[in-house]
């Protein structure tokens, strides 16, 4: 099904830098921090990759929400992604930072910095243009700007990056 929130449409996880928060707005209360736990998700056959994909997350990671209502992601771990059809797996290290904005016309913008894991499905931008039917599975270090369109699903409709993009579906699949 195609219909994710933010926080499971991207696998992040990161080290804390903070940020200035802009707006009076955003000084009138302080933010809030809590323990980010991310249930392990399951993705379909062209979902990810042209097999089941099991997305784990181990780490301690925090989930900081603004008044403005931003809110970022934060800490370090790491990732086992498994191919559930081949019992095949690869543990990724994660560590950095993702922050979330709703934009004025009410898409979301997220972006990363550090070591992410990126999931796509068909028709997202992904970072070599758009997704073929079997979708496509990343490990990014480096640095992530992409919208996404809560209307269609949330729907990848630009991504932009910069760093080392590491395909993951071939290096699990026998």
């Amino acid at each position: 099904m195609r219909r994710h929130t933010v926080a499971r449409r991207v696998v992040v996880l990161g080290v804390a830098v903070l940020i200035l928060a802009g707006g009076s707005a955003a000084y009138a209360a302080p933010p809030e921090r809590a323990p980010f736990t991310p249930d392990p998700t399951v993705l379909g056959p062209g979902q990810a990759c042209d097999f089941n994909v099991e997305i784990a997350q181990e780490g301690n990671y925090t989930q900081t929400t603004f008044a403005d209502g931003r809110f970022t992601i934060t800490g370090s771990g790491r990732d086992t992604v498994t191919n559930l059809d081949a019992d095949l797996s690869l543990t990724l290290r994660t560590s950095g930072k993702i922050t979330i904005t709703e934009l004025v016309n009410g898409d979301q913008r997220l972006q990363a910095s550090g070591r992410t894991v990126f999931y796509f499905f068909e028709g997202d931008q992904g970072p070599l243009g758009p997704v073929g039917e079997d979708g496509a599975l990343y490990h990014i270090v480096g640095h992530v700007d992409e919208t996404l369109d809560p209307d269609t699903g949330f729907t990848v409709t630009s991504f932009e990056w910069s760093g080392r993009a590491t395909e993951l579906c071939s290096l699990i699949s026998p």
